[in-house]
């Protein structure tokens, strides 16, 4: 009877070693999206453009030559480069601003929002995931879905960003990464 006493003294005892409420001395870990927030812009642009129009030429190859031209165009402007990007969170609620001020406002992990492209002007059913250091705007719209990847490296700075552009118009989904880098 003795041993269940001395537990509880001990459990109890070491309770008290850090008071509720109080920091500990590694303090609490860093939420994702504290994590993520932040402004970030590519770390090699020439070669994140130029990655971008090599995907994008691969998939039009495959295409009639009268559509080509056309696909080329729309894929080049709905996929523009992302020269700024800025996450802010405020609880679940992000504020994600890209290209000098384009914003997309919605719940992370929450229902898909309806959003305007000003690329195309067409309206998207938007929704953004967090996981750990990845996040996820996925875009599906009536002639196709597109799926962005951002995932933020162990060293804190670093944004690697993946793009899957798919469509039954296209011969094969459109593929993409760069990095970018926190300001």
């Amino acid at each position: 009877m003795r041993k269940p006493v001395i537990l509880l003294a001990t459990a109890l005892s070491l309770a008290a070693v850090v008071p509720p409420g109080e920091a500990r001395a590694d303090g609490p870990a860093a939420s994702p999206a504290s994590r993520l927030e932040g402004t970030y812009a590519p770390l090699n642009a020439k070669a994140a453009q130029a990655g971008i129009e090599a995907a994008v030429e691969s998939v039009v190859q495959e295409m009639n030559f009268i559509k080509r031209p056309f696909a080329r165009s729309k894929l080049l402007d709905t996929n523009a480069l992302l020269s700024s990007v800025r996450f802010q969170f405020q609880g679940d609620q992000l504020t994600y601003t890209y290209n000098g001020g384009h914003v997309i406002r919605l719940v992370v992990n929450g229902p898909a929002i309806r959003w305007k492209s000003p690329a195309d002007d067409e309206f998207y059913e938007t929704k953004g995931t967090l996981a750990g250091r990845r996040f996820t705007l996925s875009f599906k719209g009536e002639d196709g879905s597109k799926q962005e990847v951002f995932e933020l490296g162990t060293d804190g700075v670093t944004l690697v960003y993946q793009a899957v552009v798919t469509s039954p118009q296209l011969p094969k989904a459109l593929r993409f990464t760069y990095t970018l880098k926190r300001k």
